[in-house]
């Protein structure tokens, strides 16, 4: 495949985002519910695919002032933010497949870039017993119906750790039983997150992934 740059990708691709506020063991985290990927060119409504990922990493809106609690998903705002690393992997994923709409939903809403502290805010939230952080939730299955309403593909590249492996057996599995789903496992069947540390893997992923989904 022809992997572009960040900067070709921005040019081509638009992001938006919709974040609110959530109290994890008293302590106010700020979370991103879902982002969509766009083409700038053209108007798109259908959705092409769903990505699963971990988290939203450090994503926020570009202007940080702006932040509001859109608590309710029935009035949730799509604010405008910058492409990350991730957002780039995926973008030329969409770019090698002519796709125009992706919408990208986390195991864990929590924002937060550093990965050794989002598995710390995992493990608290498990030990805790709040998971509502996780839209693949019971508690927001209402929610999770609505924003997945559309017929897509669902490509699953959450990564391997073990929060995240809970997580996905105590809920992700259970809604995705009956979709259609993509993904590169491990030897311990765990989905591989879209962005290995060795730029070869990504593109070995990101190749593989593709030639799964033309296959489907």
């Amino acid at each position: 495949m022809e992997y572009k740059c960040k900067k070709e990708l921005d040019e081509k691709y638009q992001v938006e985002a919709s974040f609110y506020k959530l109290d994890i063991n008293g302590e106010e985290k700020q979370c991103r519910r879902v982002a969509d990927i766009k083409a700038k060119e053209g108007t798109y409504e259908k959705i092409d695919a769903y990505f699963v990922k971990m988290n939203p990493g450090g994503c926020k809106p570009n202007e940080e002032d702006e932040i509001v609690d859109d608590a309710d998903y029935k009035t949730m705002i799509l604010r405008k933010v910058n492409s990350d690393a991730t957002m780039v992997r995926v973008m030329n994923i969409m770019n090698e497949l002519g796709w125009h709409y992706v919408r990208m939903l986390n195991v864990s809403d929590i924002r937060e870039g550093k990965s050794e502290e989002a598995k710390r805010t995992l493990r608290d939230a498990i030990n805790n017993g709040q998971h509502e952080h996780c839209i693949f939730s019971h508690e927001r299955r209402n929610e999770l119906e609505e924003l997945t309403k559309e017929d897509a593909i669902y490509v699953v590249a959450c990564g391997c750790s073990d929060e995240v492996a809970l997580y996905f057996s105590l809920y992700v599995e259970e809604y995705l039983k009956d979709k259609t789903l993509i993904g590169v496992k491990n030897e311990q069947g765990r989905y591989k997150h879209i962005k290995p540390s060795v730029k070869e893997s990504q593109i070995k992923i990101a190749e593989d992934l593709i030639k799964q989904i033309k296959a489907n």
